[in-house]
């Protein structure tokens, strides 16, 4: 009854502890919740395809009763650490062996330091240790033991702590300080307020050693001397309690340690290979709770942006092995492991653009095949080109595309076709394919010469191929237009045009100037492009070509002249970034003169092609694709409508035309024209009448 009197005080103190049955309560709740989480099932990457593979987790966090001091908490870290792991394990296999052996390990340790705090007196630590032990494993060896000398030791305990009278501090008391003279005069001050406790100065005095001590102990905590910043915060406690700054003091240290720890077991994870997995025990997850605990830790920080570029690495091999579900759940987990975004934004722009080109890729493998006439390879092909998802538009064309094959047939690009003429046998003007494909139509954002009227640039994508004049039309063949109908052209009905005049320098209007003369009014051979020739006359030739051969001519659109004009290139001119070095296209060049040693004055400084006025057709140089005379010789007659730039312009590549329209446009130089007229997306507005000697045409096929 006697032992019993004495250990019952304790034992009741212990058992009603503050928040002990809440945090036993919340304990269980949260083992609860923790042992019920589920991964998220995703495919492996495509090294090991068709398994399933987890990289299951919810973003790491800290668990709630790892928030501030609770009842499985003890006060040596590393003891607390391995507590918190094996509690873990236990909770989610609460039958493994070795976690249960481990845990008899711990919890005889904690026993040890429970008796050690006992042995230096603090028994407000010794108490938190047994109660943790208790919580854990009541039935646990030498419990009860240590408890009975805990209730024995309350009474001496309660004499240690009543002020005592000077020069009694030894090497044992809980006042006892690193250095002895603060140690002395605490002591001294202690010995005041024990027969004088309301003792204004020496309380001050006291106020501010004690928070000198603090200092020291923050001091030692950053130095990484957690041992003397707890002996120091130890003696802070005995001899007040409930001093300011003691708390975060003490919470300081805890969390230094917590710091230390997660990062050296991060530290080892990153070695052994776990930078993001298993998920409670990975590199990432104990940098995350590092985090928690302290925001701006350095280590911490790199240690996450090598997680987010981990994570961002397993999305490009996941889109590189088209599989972007994946792809898309390792960029959504690496949104989440920082503020900073630039690796997923950079990611997500590169899987764009990778996506891009596969969906480019697909489409020009689909229209090389459609060419080939092999329709059921292009439509199964297509199926990966709808994989990609978002690319519906080009999925649309291409079937139409494939439709209209079907029906028309197919060429192979660059192939020359030449139709016979019906009831005589002359043939049409040769035209070469140009195959399908999309160009950016209009002038450069850096091209300083270009107007308003060349922009803004667009896309323009032809969905199938057509056919366009190796050369302009020459007089011959427009002579058997006449012949063949007897047409009366613009220039015959006004009779008159304009004609070069070398002794006065310019073009000048004279009487009876139609198709069969030339630039300067003499007649012309039947190798020299036709001039003087409207619009209008130009469309009644390509619809005569078309009836006396069975096919469909026209004149070109303005975005298929520019197409075929630029040949595959996106600079200034078919040929380059500067001025021609050799002859190839009919230019105002600076070697170039009259009759008359005239020259114009916007000549291109050092050229010369060897004409004044027209040259025959195709007598200089070809571009990439074998068309002649694209950009010189004479400007020619497209099917378009003018319009002042191309914004809401057709993005498919046909003539752009409106009900009534009083002007047409004009593409390509002439054999007057400077470097700036030469350019691929330079263009005029002309009357639908107008005839000169500066202007011709070309003709265009469907195929």
């Amino acid at each position: 009854m006697g032992r019993l009197s004495r250990s019952f005080p304790l034992i009741f103190w212990l058992a009603c502890m503050p928040g002990t049955m809440a945090l036993a309560q919340q304990s269980s709740t949260d083992t609860d919740s923790d042992s019920g989480s589920a991964e998220t099932p995703v495919k492996r990457l495509g090294d090991v395809a068709g398994e399933d593979y987890s990289i299951g987790f919810d973003l790491p966090a800290a668990k709630p009763e790892e928030r501030g001091r609770a009842m499985y908490e003890l006060p040596d870290h590393s003891q607390n650490a391995r507590l918190q792991s094996i509690l873990s394990r236990l909770a989610t296999r609460p039958g493994n062996p070795q976690a249960l052996k481990e845990l008899q390990s711990v919890l005889r340790e904690a026993l040890v330091l429970a008796d050690d705090f006992m042995n230096e007196g603090d028994l407000d630590e010794a108490a938190q240790v047994l109660s943790v032990i208790r919580n854990v494993d009541p039935n646990t060896s030498g419990l009860g033991a240590a408890t009975q000398r805990l209730n024995d030791l309350v009474p001496d305990n309660a004499a240690r702590r009543a002020p005592q009278k000077r020069n009694t501090v030894d090497s044992v008391s809980p006042y006892n300080l690193p250095d002895p003279t603060q140690t002395a005069r605490l002591d001294e001050l202690l010995s005041i307020l024990a027969t004088r406790p309301r003792n204004g100065p020496a309380l001050r005095e006291l106020d501010a050693l004690l928070n000198d001590v603090l200092r020291q102990a923050e001091v030692a905590r950053e130095a990484g001397d957690y041992e003397r910043a707890e002996r120091l915060n130890r003696v802070v406690r005995s001899v007040n309690p409930r001093k300011s700054g003691l708390a975060e003091s003490r919470e300081g240290l805890e969390t230094a340690r917590q710091v230390d720890d997660l990062l050296a077991a991060a530290a080892a994870a990153r070695r052994a290979g776990a930078l993001i997995e298993p998920p409670l025990e990975s590199a990432y997850y104990y940098w995350r709770r590092v985090v928690e605990l302290d925001r701006t830790n350095p280590e911490a920080a790199e240690g996450l942006a090598q997680v987010q570029q981990a994570m961002v690495d397993n999305a490009m091999a996941a889109a590189q092995n088209d599989d972007e579900e994946l792809a898309e759940q390792w960029l959504e987990e690496a949104s989440a492991v920082r503020e900073s975004q630039e690796l997923v934004v950079d990611a997500r722009l590169q899987m764009g653009r990778l996506r891009d080109e596969q969906a480019q890729s697909i489409e020009n493998q689909v229209i090389s095949l459609i060419h080939q006439g092999d329709y059921q390879r292009a439509e199964f092909l297509l199926i990966d080109l709808i994989a990609l998802g978002g690319y519906e538009h080009r999925v649309a064309g291409l079937r139409d595309m494939i439709a209209r094959e079907q029906v028309y047939g197919s060429y192979e690009p660059g192939q020359v076709i030449r139709d016979h003429l019906r009831g005589s046998g002359a043939r049409a003007p040769a035209v070469i394919v140009i195959g399908a494909g999309g160009f950016q139509m209009g002038a450069a954002a850096d091209d300083e010469d270009a107007v308003s009227t060349e922009r803004p640039a667009h896309r323009v994508n032809f969905q199938r191929a057509f056919a366009i004049g190796i050369n302009e039309v020459t007089v011959g063949e427009f002579r058997d237009f006449i012949r063949a109908t007897n047409y009366r052209t613009d220039a015959e009905r006004d009779r008159r045009s304009d004609v070069w005049d070398d002794d006065l320098g310019q073009l000048a209007s004279r009487g009876q100037v139609d198709w069969q003369l030339d630039y300067a009014g003499r007649p012309a051979t039947d190798q020299l492009p036709v001039l003087h020739v409207s619009w209008n006359d130009a469309q009644e030739y390509v619809r005569w070509l078309s009836q006396v051969t069975g096919e469909r001519y026209r004149l070109p659109s303005e975005a298929e002249f520019e197409y075929a004009l630029r040949a595959g290139t996106h600079r200034p001119w078919w040929w380059g970034s500067d001025r021609p070095r050799d002859a190839i296209e009919n230019l105002a060049g600076e070697h170039d003169k009259s009759a008359s040693s005239r020259r114009f004055s916007n000549y291109i400084r050092g050229y010369g092609d060897g004409y004044w006025g027209p040259a025959p057709v195709g007598v200089l140089s070809s571009n990439a694709w074998g068309l002649y005379d694209m950009a010189g010789n004479v400007a020619e007659w497209v099917q378009d409508c003018w319009h002042v730039n191309y914004v809401r312009a057709p993005a498919d590549g046909s003539a752009w035309e409106n009900p009534g329209c009083d002007r047409r446009v004009v593409r390509g130089a002439y054999w007057a024209s400077s470097l700036k007229q030469a350019r691929s997306s330079a263009r005029l507005s002309v009357a639908p009448d107008l005839h000169t000697p500066q202007v011709g045409f070309r003709v265009a096929r469907d195929l």
